[in-house]
């Protein structure tokens, strides 16, 4: 698993032991992601002032900094198959908060992807999902209901398989709370929130990892933090396990 701890990311095996820190850059880093086939990290990095987007190899070496947009609200949000990583950013963008998704080659070219204001992609055998941008994720604006919380929206075909033409429908269009992080376990599609946490309800109430099927019902809960445990945050998959973490703990799930 890789992580960001004081600043630089590091690589830990999932079975627990010795860390190993795969970045030196003296810069704060996030939103490290393995490549599909576990050879890169992509992160972003402030090493040369604002957070831009950076690979490195898990055997070590010069990392190698792939954009130059001059945004600091960009984020790594994964690989996409071709081999390109998985951007989110507010660059070239009149507010820095309308983030729009880029596919950024390991040669520095990039793509703006054709998915209009949003803050994530889901790709998967049954369907695409996205959401829709948020100032800040759940564990920083607490059971915020406002209208700018985040919305997830999929397109799949009956048979599972997103296509061009098929239509867009919004997923829990009935929740209030921000949705965060979509990525697809096998058929279910997974994501954290605090949807089961109230206004006026016990201070206790924390973000959780739930998913719904690729229909977008069937929604189910596969966690039960407390507030000694803190909010699930910035769940990731290689498509059967989930780790995430809260307040400062890595967690693995080997399933949902």
């Amino acid at each position: 698993v890789c992580f960001v701890a004081h600043d630089d990311v590091w690589l830990a095996p999932v079975g627990g032991g010795r860390a190993s820190r795969l970045t030196s850059d003296g810069a704060p880093a996030r939103n490290p992601r393995f490549s599909p086939d576990g050879r890169r990290v992509a992160y972003t990095s402030a090493r040369s002032g604002a957070m831009e987007v950076h690979v490195c190899t898990v055997d070590g070496g010069e990392s190698a900094q792939l954009t130059y947009w001059g945004c600091d609200v960009t984020f790594v949000e994964g690989w996409l198959p071709d081999g390109r990583v998985l951007v989110a950013s507010g660059a070239r963008q009149p507010f820095v908060r309308r983030l729009r998704l880029f596919a950024v080659a390991l040669d520095g070219a990039w793509e703006e992807l054709p998915y209009g204001v949003a803050s994530a992609l889901a790709l998967g055998p049954a369907g695409t999902a996205v959401t829709t941008p948020n100032a800040r994720d759940h564990a920083m604006w607490k059971r915020y209901r406002g209208g700018t919380a985040s919305q997830l929206w999929l397109r799949g075909s009956e048979s599972g398989e997103a296509r061009a033409h098929d239509e867009w429908t919004r997923v829990l269009p009935e929740t209030e709370a921000g949705i965060y992080n979509p990525a697809w376990v096998g058929q279910r599609l997974c994501f954290c929130s605090d949807l089961d946490a109230s206004l006026d309800g016990a201070p206790d109430e924390q973000g959780q990892l739930y998913s719904v099927d690729a229909s977008g019902g069937d929604l189910r809960r596969h966690t039960a933090h407390t507030s000694a445990d803190g909010y699930v945050r910035n769940p990731a998959t290689d498509g059967t396990r989930v780790v995430y973490h809260a307040r400062g703990r890595l967690y693995l799930l080997e399933s949902l």
